[in-house]
């Protein structure tokens, strides 16, 4: 079948779902469909429960297309705070359709690592894995690439893999910054053909690279202007409030976003706080730019100039 055609006939499989479960919310990007259900510490039980629910559910509508879900590739994960799971072992057992499905502590969703903390660090465990694996391929081969070659290479191949879905990881915590930006480093002079104990801060200029702090704070900056210019579906929008929706008064503060309260450090790495807390960082003649393209180039700038001084 024609991939547009497949799409168009699992289209309505989602709605079809939560028409029967209200409760669950079901998205589906493909061929991947995914139930979300939320519950209190003292209803995993019924959490559980209702997640089996959502997947036969899903099976059966399925069934009715002439389609058979994949058991092999359907995984389910508990998130939580590292006591409230430590409380939970053994975890509850989900039975779907008779069989006994194990909860894991990492699953891999549209190339994003996600574990059962939501600390990102499997993820940033497997990028730093890949990226030192192809920088080590090149390192091999540096000796008959020119500079101009090299840097193209690190920048398809190694780079690129930086920015791919940052603004859902991009809170991870300092440690797992500096492990990046370590990889940062080794490619930088990879591409200059520099050892390893050489200082790397002049290479990083003469490059014009952001930091992996600074390069993650521009791409949250660049997903808050999509959000500020309604850019972006309503499910993502509604995650934040403007601040004239919050106070009457019309002040400088007006083009931000409400900052929520957040008394943990896993709750101050959600982007639902750390996106409006980037935004209130950006100028505000930048935020009424034309285009995405041009806002994105006049910030990166600004981070370069503050990062080089």
């Amino acid at each position: 079948m024609d991939p547009c055609f497949f799409i168009l006939y699992i289209n309505d499989v989602p709605k079809e779902i939560k028409l029967q479960i209200p409760d669950a919310h079901v998205t589906g990007y493909a061929d991947d469909t995914q139930s979300l259900s939320q519950a209190t510490k003292t209803d995993v039980s019924g959490l559980v429960k209702k997640a089996g629910e959502s997947v036969t559910v899903a099976r059966r509508i399925f069934a009715d297309r002439g389609l058979k879900m994949n058991a092999s590739k359907t995984q389910v994960i508990l998130c939580g705070s590292g006591p409230l799971l430590s409380r939970l072992n053994p975890l509850p057992e989900m039975v779907i359709d008779g069989e006994s499905i194990v909860f894991e502590e990492t699953i891999r969703d549209l190339g994003v690592q996600l574990d059962q903390n939501m600390t990102f660090t499997a993820h940033v465990d497997n990028l730093t894995h890949q990226m030192c694996w192809i920088l080590c391929y090149i390192s091999r081969i540096r000796y008959s690439l020119t500079e101009q070659a090299a840097r193209l290479l690190v920048n398809s191949l190694v780079m690129s893999k930086l920015s791919y879905c940052s603004v859902v990881w991009g809170g991870i915590r300092k440690t797992e910054v500096m492990r990046l930006q370590r990889i940062v480093n080794f490619a930088a002079r990879i591409i200059f053909n520099r050892k390893k104990h050489e200082h790397v801060s002049p290479l990083l200029r003469q490059l014009n690279w952001l930091s992996v702090e600074n390069r993650l704070k521009l791409d949250t900056a660049c997903f808050m202007f999509k959000v500020a210019h309604d850019m972006v579906p309503n499910t993502i929008s509604e995650m934040f409030t403007r601040v004239i929706e919050v106070s009457q008064h019309i002040t400088r503060q007006a083009s931000n976003f409400y900052i929520p309260i957040m008394r943990t450090q896993a709750g101050r790495r959600t982007l639902s706080f750390r996106g409006p807390k980037v935004w209130t960082t950006v100028p505000r003649n930048l935020k009424d730019s034309m285009d995405q393209r041009s806002f994105r180039c006049a910030y990166r700038q600004i981070l370069l100039q503050k990062q080089n001084n």
